[in-house]
């Protein structure tokens, strides 16, 4: 797995390989690819982190939606390789960009889950379809680092927030008022004035 470093938006590749008993004219293939919480081990302040997802109780069976992509594979004997492409969710509210964003490092468990449909030459000649079992999956590990070079290459050191209009302007109208460089300076002093550090009056 690496990050898909020429992508219009975070994404992470993962390479899978895939094995047939015969020949395959095509291949249509889903997969629904979900975190495993309960697979890996927190250390503590990872733990208080992810209470705001999963509460502070026992987190087993606990699991995430990552995503659900799809792909088609061109023609192939009995073996051939795929690359997955998987969103990474930059936006802050969302619980996939919560948790991992919750973890310092490691690697996050996923489960693959496949279905699909698999063209094929029948004994006859024909073309015949037949689809890929839902009990077909794989697990994987993927590394926390891989996850973060995917934002870094588009958010280097940042995260976008999305604000609504109203927000900004009485973000703006501070930062104006406090003579501020930025809305970032704005929302640092806002922190700072909750934490008793701060000067001047709050939003408006």
């Amino acid at each position: 797995m690496q990050a898909a470093r020429f992508a219009a938006a975070p994404e992470v590749a993962l390479e899978l390989a895939i094995a047939a008993d015969a020949p395959v004219k095509a291949l249509l293939l889903r997969c629904q690819v979900r975190i495993l919480a309960s697979q890996r081990a927190y250390a503590e302040p990872e733990n208080a982190r992810l209470d705001e997802l999963f509460g502070d109780g026992p987190r087993a069976n606990r699991s995430l939606l990552w995503a659900e992509v799809s792909t088609s594979v061109g023609e192939f004997e009995t073996e051939t390789t795929v690359l997955l492409r998987l969103p990474v969710s930059h936006h802050v509210d969302a619980a996939i960009a919560k948790y991992l964003r919750a973890l310092d490092g490691g690697v996050v468990p996923l489960a693959l889950l496949f279905s699909g449909s698999v063209f094929h030459v029948t004994e006859r000649g024909a073309l015949g379809v037949c689809p890929i079992p839902w009990s077909k999956e794989a697990r994987f590990s993927c590394p926390r680092g891989v996850v973060q070079q995917a934002l870094e290459l588009h958010y280097p050191e940042s995260e976008p927030v999305s604000l609504g209009r109203s927000l900004i302007r009485r973000l703006d109208a501070f930062r104006i008022e406090q003579k501020l460089s930025g809305i970032e300076g704005a929302i640092e002093a806002l922190l700072e004035r909750k934490a008793g550090r701060g000067r001047g009056s709050g939003l408006q």
